[in-house]
């Protein structure tokens, strides 16, 4: 089946479409008295959603101390945030070089290499993230997006449920999955697991109730499809996604 774009799903059915937990927890050399500061700084603007200015203080903390590898997944971080996934990449995997036992710099590097829109490479690093600590839902999550972006579903579902079975609350996870499903042309099974999420009121919801659509599109009943698209999408928006489930459903 191949992967397509549609206005209300925000972008292309594939890795754009997964969600991710992303979280990070920065465990740091200890820093000294001059640098603490600095990160504080840098994590609250960060955290604030000024990526531009928290990647500033980094680069200079590095600059003067460039073994601090959590300040450097950090770095990268805030560039894949502003969409500069290839320079994100860079830090990674020179995070990866300078310390090979730390799993965050693998989990970041599979999901730069998604925003590239190469699931190859992305696939092999969540794996060796996965060789560190088996039990990984975000490395879990993210080998599941991308057996998706290779169209291998019944894979990715199997990396999906491992996920489930170490944190079965997680809503990112089970929306990928039963995107997943859907994707692979089990629709009954994708409503099932996407309809309890549907009343969330975050971004967990939002996902799947354009995953909802997706599914009920795809199996062929466009009444609910479009009930889903409108609860955050207006008409023409809901009308242009409805035209391409109708191509992909007779397909």
């Amino acid at each position: 089946m191949a992967l397509f774009c549609a206005t209300a799903l925000g972008g292309c059915v594939g890795s754009e479409a997964m969600r991710f937990d992303t979280t990070a927890v920065r465990n740091d050399e200890a820093a000294g008295p001059d640098t603490a500061p600095l990160l504080r700084l840098a994590d609250e603007m960060k955290a604030a959603g000024d990526s531009e200015a928290a990647s500033r203080i980094y680069e200079r903390v590095l600059q003067d101390q460039p073994h601090m590898n959590g300040v450097r997944t950090s770095l990268g971080q805030t560039m894949l945030d502003r969409d500069d996934a290839s320079g994100a990449l860079k830090h990674f995997r020179a995070g990866i070089e300078q310390n090979p036992d730390i799993i965050d710099n693998y989990i970041w590097a599979g999901k730069a290499y998604l925003a590239l829109h190469q699931p190859r490479p992305a696939r092999a690093m969540f794996e060796d993230a996965l060789k560190k600590d088996s039990r990984s839902v975000d490395a879990l999550n993210g080998l599941g997006v991308s057996l998706d972006s290779l169209r291998r579903h019944q894979e990715a579902q199997k990396a999906y449920v491992r996920a489930l079975a170490v944190d079965t609350k997680n809503g990112a996870v089970r929306n990928n999955y039963g995107l997943s499903l859907a994707l692979g042309g089990d629709f009954d099974s994708a409503i099932a697991e996407l309809t309890p999420l549907a009343s969330d009121e975050g971004v967990v919801g939002l996902k799947a109730r354009q995953n909802l659509a997706l599914a009920y599109g795809m199996k062929g009943d466009l009444v609910s499809a479009a009930r889903y698209g409108k609860a955050d999408y207006d008409d023409e928006a809901v009308r242009n996604d409805l035209r391409v489930y109708g191509s992909i459903e007779r397909r």
